[in-house]
């Protein structure tokens, strides 16, 4: 049963991707959903970065998506929106993901949280929380589709896994997830692991990305990189002001002074470092 609070956040969520809260929970809709969470919020390692609260918990990441002008990564987003889609009536369900399994092995297993989605016409698979995964959801069965301008696959690896393979210009080339709950632990493990870790890439760097209607954009450090269908771009971003533009303009995030100035020290260290190593 939802609070009082809760519903607060759930609407002011849907006011913020743009969208009025569904009659029924159908295959449109869900497609709906989707499309405007994923357009409209921002992947992004910000809070690893500052070493805020973090937890598996989505609700805690609520407030920041709803009316913070921030956005998440896999835990919070895909941890959010199945909240949300449940609040709309769908039946939901939070799955154990590896990302980038195919070439970095099972310890990366627990990654990635994936969300299905059971409607009459069988599962559906929906991730708003990949970066630079699927725009929209797409049913669960073996095939090839289009997210954007990604050509993208869905296929059964067997033992109870599947894979999403995501277009060659992607960042991350795939992810694993399993159809049933076994793994349920791992998501604990690695999300511990993720956000505490030296060795941790989250930790490491910071990561921003965002679909928008004609384009991909990802901010790595200071380097900005646009995706469109036909052209590949990619600058670094001279100065801070210039830094906290991008943020503003291409992903839609506000940082208050404290937050901006402490990120882009961080910011500035590491791409100084990996300067210095190449």
């Amino acid at each position: 049963m939802l609070d009082h609070e809760d519903e607060g956040q759930f609407s002011r969520l849907l006011e913020r991707i743009g969208i009025s809260r569904p009659v029924a929970p159908t295959a449109e809709a869900l497609m709906s959903l989707h499309e405007a969470f994923s357009l409209a919020i921002p992947y992004e390692n910000i809070s690893i970065q500052l070493a805020e609260r973090n937890s598996l918990d989505a609700r805690t990441a609520l407030p920041r998506l709803s009316s913070g002008r921030r956005g998440g990564w896999c835990y919070d987003l895909n941890g959010a929106f199945g909240l949300l889609l449940a609040e709309c009536g769908f039946q939901v369900r939070r799955v154990t993901g590896a990302g980038s399994r195919e070439t970095l092995g099972d310890f990366w297993i627990g990654s990635h949280l994936v969300l299905l989605v059971d409607l009459p016409e069988g599962p559906w698979l929906a991730d708003v929380g990949y970066g630079d995964g699927p725009v929209r959801a797409v049913p669960l069965v073996e095939h090839e589709f289009q997210s954007a301008f990604f050509k993208c696959s869905l296929s059964k690896l067997g033992d109870g896994w599947w894979r999403y393979q995501n277009d060659p210009r992607a960042s991350a080339p795939s992810f694993d997830f399993r159809e049933d709950d076994a793994l349920s632990g791992e998501l604990a493990r690695m999300h511990d692991w993720l956000s505490t870790s030296e060795e941790s890439p989250y930790i490491q760097n910071l990561v921003v990305q965002r679909w928008s209607n004609d384009c991909h954009a990802t901010l790595r450090g200071k380097v900005l990189t646009i995706l469109t269908p036909s052209d590949k771009q990619k600058q670094t971003l001279p100065s801070r002001e210039a830094w906290l533009a991008v943020l503003r303009s291409q992903f839609d995030i506000e940082l208050g002074p404290d937050d901006a100035a402490r990120l882009w020290q961080k910011v500035e260290h590491r791409h100084s470092r990996l300067a210095v190593a190449t």
